[in-house]
């Protein structure tokens, strides 16, 4: 009979587990830790462990509470006022299979396309700003600031939301929808460069078009 030493973990930070209850890891009841049995030497490594998942079947769900810290625990060491934004983008963002039955991440029903024959910042940096839809650039042009709204709906897991250049104010997350209204602690919210947007959630940042230049926002 093998021998086997499997890793012990906690289900409290799991991921899985109803609204409220959960922490972030996998969908399948088993912590990232959690990837090999470990043979002593000399076991029969032809037999597969023996042990078995203690983890509560009823546990083994969408890690909707899978969120970073609530946004009223952070207060930045320099305070800044959230203003009203020159622009707000709409973005819905969506999973599903494509042709190749890959299971991808659409905003506002595109996915980004790459072209590394033609790439966005060689073309901004000779002056072209008209790219085709599948490109996903927005065009910021004069304004001052952009709040983004950003609605998840049908993608099973929580999805880290990342800009380059810029440092973001997270003024709301949760799940559901927002009310288009409440913003946690507008006079000083938290910043950040990554925030995660919740499976079927929303989350709300808004950042000052202060460093010119084609910057990406995408998931991690």
């Amino acid at each position: 009979m093998s021998r086997v030493y499997i890793h012990n973990t906690d289900t409290r930070s799991a991921g899985l587990g109803p609204a409220g209850a959960t922490g972030c890891s996998l969908n399948d009841g088993h912590l990232f830790e959690v990837t090999a049995a470990i043979y002593y030497e000399n076991a029969d490594t032809s037999k597969p462990p023996i042990t078995t998942n203690q983890i509560d079947p009823t546990l083994l769900l969408f890690p909707n509470a899978c969120a970073n810290e609530p946004l009223n625990e952070t207060v930045p060491a320099y305070a800044m006022a959230v203003k009203e934004p020159s622009v707000t983008l709409n973005f819905l963002m969506t999973g599903g299979e494509n042709a190749t039955n890959a299971f991808v991440w659409w905003i506002n029903n595109v996915t980004f396309l790459a072209d590394y024959n033609d790439p966005t910042l060689l073309e901004a940096k000779l002056g072209n700003y008209d790219f085709p839809r599948e490109r996903a650039v927005y065009d910021m042009a004069n304004q001052t600031s952009v709040r983004i709204v950003m609605q998840s709906v049908g993608f099973p897991a929580s999805h880290p939301m990342h800009i380059h250049g810029h440092n973001m104010q997270v003024l709301a997350e949760g799940v559901g929808q927002w009310d288009n209204k409440t913003i946690v602690n507008p006079g000083n919210p938290q910043r950040r460069d990554t925030q995660l947007i919740r499976p079927n959630g929303y989350l709300v940042v808004q950042f000052d078009l202060d460093n010119p230049g084609v910057w990406a926002f995408h998931c991690q």
